[in-house]
């Protein structure tokens, strides 16, 4: 018998092969073979399609059973079927010629059982010869189509489509485009026979208004069928041209279209383009992507931009999912209001009883929060306080947000917006989420390592949930059914829906704006100016509008800059402070002054200071120009943005599990992230971006950035997942899991800091928190420093490492300005230690309070009273959570030994810094510390295993006459070399000693 019949691809020169069972029956076999080819034969022909086709890029495999013979044929779509045999002769003689004296008198054609062993060879033989030519015309098609992919890449990765549905898109929009004019007929028809009474004209304008507003983009994917619902031409004409009237914030009526799309730059901008071309709008160094489309924008004048946002129109139809489905993925496109609306849709479905089995049995007790995650603090401070005003309540009682050192709820709160660290916490101590009733998880594609953590912790909340209910009958209020919903603006959604049981998901339109796109022609070697450069040619362009200054116009919009970190952004500050002096005496044609006022915006500002950013600008303000960390990417809408410098760097931290090191180092954004980055220009109205990188740099990113669960270091995440009562973390249900060498790292990291154990010998994969890991978890802090608070109490100096903790999780505290950078560095230098920057950071701290947190002190020390404050506020907190596990904290005032011998030991050698130890060689470098499996220094030696390593130039050891033997480093920076920031002098026989006692 027969068991398998393979035609391979006729472009690779393979031939047809069986596969048979036992050598004996061959000549018997071969007859069936000939007979069951000829069969086969018979069925590939276009009146006998085969019973299952995959399609496959520009392939095609057809199957075919017959009874216990399966056919698989592979071939091209610009092939005929037939094809697959036309080259069967020649590829016959060429396998006599191989093989014919292995074959002896078997007939033609061959059965044979080395297969593989074949199909290389032969493979090789053809792709030389015949093959190669009779390539040629599919690789011409493949060219084509890889260009059309090209051209559509833009607009695949911002409206989150799948490739695999531009295939039949324009097929689609001609079938509604025909279904759509056919209706407008009959209902126009309508029209005329109802003007006859006036109740039947006014019944025709409600349903005509209905039917035009409820066809909004709006795809479900269920069981991995999707459904679209697209918007008549009619409906998009309507709603284009009402969009100039619903807000004077939108768009400028005195301006035509060219002028609020394109407006001319100075003749300053450009020398060798005419002032009439459109690609010269800001400079010449930019081309221009032709490729910019308009966007929908669903409105109309009556209502207000709340209510006009497409995610109104999808209202009931999302509920009755929401209602139906444990799980929902909600794709939404930048404006469609998901945010902000879907909570309150949920709030208002339940509590109002307007369905036929609400959730609650009493509409006035609510069935439990309803929880909205942030990635940042930023922005969940920020529309939290969107929803109050929206929702005309007061903050911290229906409406209310949680976010580190701030709690903004009452026993009163239903809808609570938090940073996704806050809900990991919750589910420490609840690990059934039991208060909460939904679940949102918004700028999931942002991937942070919380978020991560988020979807696996929920799907096992779920299940808990469903089991217990199901234990109990229905009958606990407690273990109510726990609702999920993932937004994002745009994802994996296959992959997704997957993990979470084949949830369905929607896509929706987003309410945007046209967005020009400029490219770099000239890969640019320092961004930092270029965006600079960029910034002020912006702000040059003279006011062309004749009847006056408007500040919403593009041309007096404001600018957002990308940047990669607070030094960053607080050096360009300076700058464009310093160089806008002069700027600000000109006037435009109108007469208004031109002045430009720069804002930053990362994530270690206080709130107050970042709420600045989306109030409207001062009345005195021609433009404002915000620099801003990728914190700026999603989420938040930050009110007249109009242009958009992508500087196209992110700063990101790597963690290396060979090494056992986490680096910091700028590198290059993703295409998912240039699109959500461009995407801030056309929130409220037509924008630009100028893309400080060419379109060639644009094309050879990644198309989505790296999870950061697959790039960090996972000792918290392993320890919280323990805590929550996970014991087999290597196992945990990721989405995208880490590597097995990263957990087994981190496993290995824990086990050294004895905060986990196996549960049994029996179950070495198993493990529980320790008595010291149940105390580690109660720090919000990284696992090592953790446990250095905790070893702080056998050395007396608590008090000194929280402080040290403390102003290493905030930002830089040092200000430098450029053209005081003397004076400022001299005043710096009162604070230095000959013991390291640990020690400095200690001083600093210490005369911080003593002047009674003095925001002149400040100033006058080149420092910065808002990340002091920061710092001030963290070392609280960490006090209280001592005190709350009994662990006093003390101090050992001036002496510093007790206190580096802590830092450099501890429990552990270097637990407070992992191995972050370096030893001085003979030729004046440092190597890092390497230490064996059980956490001990191997040698004290220069070896193989060793990385050279520098003292970063702005340490106050850098300029030491003496270099120290042995130093400890809390961070590692990746530039042009490995540099050692914030260290400190340790003695190498400490190290010796523990070596030796073996502690």
């Amino acid at each position: 018998m027969v068991l398998m019949t393979m035609i391979a691809r006729v472009s690779d020169g393979l031939p047809m092969c069986a596969s048979v069972q036992d050598d004996e029956s061959i000549g018997r076999n071969i007859l069936e073979y000939q007979n069951q080819a000829k069969k086969l034969f018979r069925k590939l022909n276009a009146h006998s399609p085969p019973q299952m086709s995959i399609e496959t890029g520009p392939y095609l495999f057809h199957i075919l059973n017959d009874n216990q013979v399966c056919y698989l044929v592979l071939t091209e779509k610009s092939f005929s079927k037939r094809l697959a045999f036309s080259y069967l002769e020649n590829v016959q003689n060429e396998f006599l010629q191989q093989y014919g004296s292995r074959v002896h008198t078997v007939s033609r054609p061959y059965s044979f059982i080395e297969f593989d062993n074949y199909i290389q060879k032969a493979k090789k033989t053809f792709m030389d010869s015949r093959a190669r030519r009779n390539l040629s015309q599919l690789n011409t098609e493949l060219q084509d189509v890889q260009k059309i992919m090209v051209q559509n890449i833009d607009d695949v990765l911002q409206r989150g489509l799948a490739i695999s549905e531009l295939d039949n898109k324009a097929t689609n929009l001609s079938a509604l485009s025909q279904k759509y004019k056919k209706d407008a007929r009959y209902l126009n028809l309508r029209a005329t026979y109802a003007k006859i009474a006036f109740g039947g004209v006014i019944a025709l304008v409600i349903f005509l208004y209905f039917w035009t507003m409820s066809f909004v983009l709006l795809k479900e994917i269920h069981k991995y069928q999707r459904i679209r619902i697209m918007v008549p031409d009619i409906a998009l004409q309507k709603r284009q041209q009402k969009a100039n009237s619903l807000d004077s914030s939108a768009t400028s009526s005195p301006l035509t279209d060219s002028s609020v799309n394109s407006p001319s730059p100075p003749d300053s901008f450009s020398s060798t383009s005419s002032p009439e071309s459109r690609s010269s709008s800001v400079s010449s160094h930019f081309s221009q992507n032709s490729s910019s489309s308009t966007r929908r924008n669903s409105s109309q004048g009556s209502l207000s931009l709340q209510n006009s946002l497409p995610i109104n129109l999808v209202k009931n139809q999302l509920m009755k999912n929401i209602q139906q489905h444990d799980s929902v993925i909600i794709i939404g496109e930048t404006g469609c209001g998901k945010t902000t609306q879907i909570p309150k849709f949920i709030y208002e479905f339940y509590t109002t009883r307007q369905y036929s089995q609400p959730m609650s049995t009493d509409s006035s007790q609510f069935f439990g929060l309803i929880g909205i995650t942030q990635p940042r603090r930023v922005a969940a401070v920020s529309i939290a306080n969107r929803v109050t005003v929206e929702m005309e309540q007061t903050l911290g009682d229906l409406i209310g947000y949680t976010i580190r050192f701030e709690d903004q709820t009452s026993s009163r709160t239903r809808i609570k917006y938090m940073t996704d660290g806050i809900l990991l916490r919750e589910a420490i101590s609840d690990p059934s989420l039991s208060k909460y009733r939904f679940i949102i998880l918004d700028e999931a594609h942002e991937r942070t390592v919380h978020t991560d953590v988020l979807f696996g912790v929920v799907k096992k909340a779920q299940r808990l949930r469903n089991l217990k209910r199901d234990s109990l009958d229905g009958k606990s209020h407690k273990f109510r059914q726990l609702k999920l919903i993932i937004m994002s603006a745009t994802m994996d959604v296959d992959h997704f829906s997957k993990y979470f049981n084949g949830a369905p998901v929607y896509y929706i339109v987003g309410r945007t704006f046209p967005i020009e796109t400029f490219y770099m022609q000239a890969k640019q070697t320092d961004y930092v100016s270029s965006a600079l450069s960029t910034i002020f040619q912006i702000h040059q362009q003279e006011d062309e509008i004749e009847h006056g200054f408007d500040k919403d116009s593009i041309i007096g919009g404001d600018i957002i800059v990308f940047c990669t970190g607070q030094d960053e952004i607080e050096s360009m500050i300076k700058i464009v402070v310093d160089l806008s002096s002069q700027l600000n005496s000109f006037k435009t044609r109108s007469g208004h002054l031109k002045t430009l006022k720069p804002y930053p915006l990362y994530a270690a500002l206080p709130n107050s200071v970042q709420q600045k950013i989306f109030s409207r600008s001062p009345d005195d303000c021609f433009r404002r120009v915000i620099f801003a960390t990728n914190i700026a990417e999603t989420s938040v809408t930050i009110p007249n943005i109009r242009f958009v410098v992508d500087t196209g760097k992110v700063k990101s931290r790597l963690y290396s599990p060979n090494t056992g090191f986490e680096v910091m180092q700028i590198e290059n954004i993703s295409r998912a992230q240039a699109c959500q980055r461009s995407g801030r220009a056309g929130r409220l109205a037509p924008g630009q971006c100028y893309r400080l990188y060419t379109k060639k740099e644009f094309k050879q990113m990644k198309p989505f950035p790296i999870p950061d669960i697959q790039k960090c270091n996972l000792s918290n995440v392993m320890l919280q997942l323990m805590a929550i009562g996970i014991q087999d973390v290597g196992n945990f249900d990721f989405v995208d899991p880490p590597s097995n060498d990263n957990i087994e790292a981190s496993i290995r990291s824990l086990k050294s800091l004895k905060a986990i154990e196996p549960i049994a010998d029996l179950e070495p994969n198993l493990y529980k928190l320790t008595e010291m890991g149940s105390q580690m978890i109660t720090f919000p802090v990284d696992p090592n420093h953790s446990a250095l608070i905790i070893a702080s109490r056998s050395f007396h100096c608590t008090d000194e490492i929280l402080i040290i903790i403390s102003m290493l999780s905030i930002d830089s505290v040092f200000y430098v300005p450029s053209g005081e950078r003397e004076q400022a560095l001299k005043m710096h230098d009162k604070f230095s230690s000959s013991e390291g920057d640990l020690i400095k950071l200690l001083n600093i701290y210490r005369r911080y309070r003593e002047s009674k947190q003095s925001r002149e002190w400040c100033r006058e020390n080149y420092l910065r009273p808002v990340q002091l404050k920061m710092a001030v506020e963290i070392r609280n907190q960490l006090a209280e959570l001592c005190n709350k596990i009994n662990i006093p904290v003390v101090g050992c005032g001036n002496n510093t030994e007790q206190l580096r011998k802590c830092l450099a030991l501890g429990s552990g050698l270097g637990i407070g810094f992992g191995a972050n130890v370096a030893l001085l060689q003979r030729n004046g470098d440092y190597r890092i510390l390497y230490l064996d499996p059980n956490n001990k220094p191997k040698q004290l030696e220069s070896s193989d295993n060793s990385r050279t390593v520098f003292i970063h130039p702005s340490s106050c050891l850098f300029s030491s006459k003496t270099k120290p033997e042995c130093i400890l480093f809390a961070e590692l920076v990746r530039t042009t070399k490995s540099y050692m920031r914030n260290v400190c002098i340790v003695d190498q026989q400490w190290l010796l000693d523990y070596k030796k006692d073996g502690q």
